[in-house]
């Protein structure tokens, strides 16, 4: 059944404007210390960018040349993807609870996308003796790998660290 498709580009090449461009981070040329991110710009440039948990120094004249500790991250961000959409709800909410007796501190951000049977997915910041909802995602479908990417991406962008910690809960089955 060819009703529908996805063209795919091949290794070492990035879909723009309906074709596929060589990939001008490969190899990647960004070595600067700190700075080592590279970011295409298609169709064929790049720009260097920080590492995560850094910001760029910028100097007097407006001009940047390196990447400093972000004073705003927290040493670690704890990144909870939480499916308890299923039978498994009511344990999801007895887990929230459990990481609420010890909460995010200055040092350590907690924060999940916590989906249960009987509530929206929803981003919650995990504080002592509970967790305040941050944003509602919405019904969203928590097997799929966007999901969690879009999940994975929110939380480095919004809670910045320099150590990150990632878990997946759920039964286990299909990942």
């Amino acid at each position: 059944d060819w009703s529908s498709y996805e063209c795919v580009c091949p290794e070492g090449t990035l879909p723009h404007e309906g074709q596929c461009v060589d990939n001008p981070c490969l190899p990647n040329e960004c070595t600067a210390p700190n700075q080592t991110t590279c970011v295409p710009d298609l169709p064929g440039d790049y720009s260097c960018e920080c590492n995560i948990g850094y910001i760029i120094d910028g100097n007097s004249d407006g001009s940047s040349d390196t990447c400093v500790l972000d004073p705003n991250a927290n040493e670690w961000a704890f990144l909870l993807f939480l499916n308890a959409d299923n039978n498994l709800s009511d344990a999801g909410y007895d887990d929230l609870a459990e990481m609420g007796a010890a909460g995010s501190t200055p040092y350590v951000h907690l924060v999940s996308l916590f989906d249960a049977y009987d509530a929206t997915a929803q981003i919650v910041y995990v504080n002592q003796g509970g967790y305040d909802v941050v944003e509602d995602w919405g019904e969203r479908n928590m097997s799929r790998w966007e999901t969690l990417e879009e999940f994975g991406i929110w939380a480095v962008q919004h809670y910045p660290a320099r150590k990150y910690a990632f878990v997946m809960w759920d039964h286990g089955e299909g990942w």
